[in-house]
């Protein structure tokens, strides 16, 4: 029979990355819906998620498990979104990236909601070129979500 041949598998354990992350507003990241745009902007910073999803947003990306310069990413910022990207990616390490005007228009309609009481509708439809009636909405959205359970 012979002595039996070891394994070669190895489960696909998260990597980690010990290096700086971006600063980042926490009450900006929690207002952010949970998926994949979130922990594109954890890994990237705001800027320059808005930057790399401008190239890479809409479409299945491949994120290699090891660096390569052909995705527009620095090494650090190739192992951060390694780390938190790591449940998304599927076996093949493919994903499916959101579109850049995503979080465009959360941190748009969050600006609308609060500076709802320092400005008027028809100012902020014009300043945001948006209708009057969707900046109602946006802000019924933001009193929805705040307002009293037993009101």
């Amino acid at each position: 029979m012979g002595i039996p041949r070891q394994s070669s598998y190895q489960p696909n354990l998260p990597p980690t990355y010990t290096g700086e992350w971006p600063a980042l507003d926490d009450d900006f990241i929690k207002a952010m819906p949970r998926g994949i745009l979130r922990e594109v902007v954890r890994a990237l910073g705001f800027g320059r998620a808005q930057r790399w999803l401008e190239q890479n947003g809409g479409v299945h990306f491949y994120l290699a498990k090891t660096y390569r310069d052909n995705n527009g990413l620095s090494p650090d910022e190739h192992q951060r979104l390694l780390v938190v990207l790591h449940d998304y990616v599927d076996d093949k390490g493919r994903i499916t990236l959101p579109k850049m005007d995503k979080l465009f228009h959360r941190v748009r309609n969050e600006h609308i909601r609060k500076s709802k009481h320092r400005h008027s509708i028809t100012a902020q439809a014009r300043e945001y070129h948006l209708s009057s009636r969707q900046i109602v909405n946006i802000r019924r959205d933001a009193e929805d979500r705040n307002g009293d359970l037993f009101s």
